[in-house]
């Protein structure tokens, strides 16, 4: 496994938590978050497909260039302070993972908040990063 920064390890410890294997050679570092396979595949779609753990849409278009287009994702619910773990597998099978304040399937105010606060500003970023070249 590669050195990964503290968030990373973070999103690395959460999957394990909910019993979403990784293959450990595996998990590469990608900006806040992680890429990998899944060790065992068929668990962990069961674990993500369970709706009492985790809601499951086509928001993470951000992440398709990463896991080579998008076919779904997943998003933990919130209880309390934690982190929503945020899985998105790709149309070839590979993985990204991170850790997001906000679970936008979870409610409206959570989409707006999510929106605002995490994704706004790395959509600005981006652009700014594209506007200095």
């Amino acid at each position: 496994m590669h050195p990964l920064t503290r968030s990373q390890s973070d999103t690395l410890a959460a999957l394990r938590q909910f019993g979403v294997v990784p293959v450990p050679d595996s998990v590469r570092a990608s900006g806040a978050g992680i890429t990998f396979a899944f060790a065992y595949p068929r668990d962990a779609r069961q674990i993500l497909g369970d709706r009492t753990l985790f809601g499951q849409g086509r928001l993470g278009i951000l992440h398709s260039r990463v896991v080579g287009g998008v076919l779904t994702e997943y998003r933990s619910y919130r209880t309390g302070e934690e982190y929503s773990l945020h899985v998105v597998i790709g149309k070839k099978g590979g993985a990204f993972a991170d850790l997001d304040r906000f679970n936008p399937y979870q409610s409206a105010a959570s989409l707006f908040l999510h929106g605002v606060l995490e994704l706004a500003p790395h959509l600005a970023r981006r652009l700014a990063t594209m506007l200095s070249r």
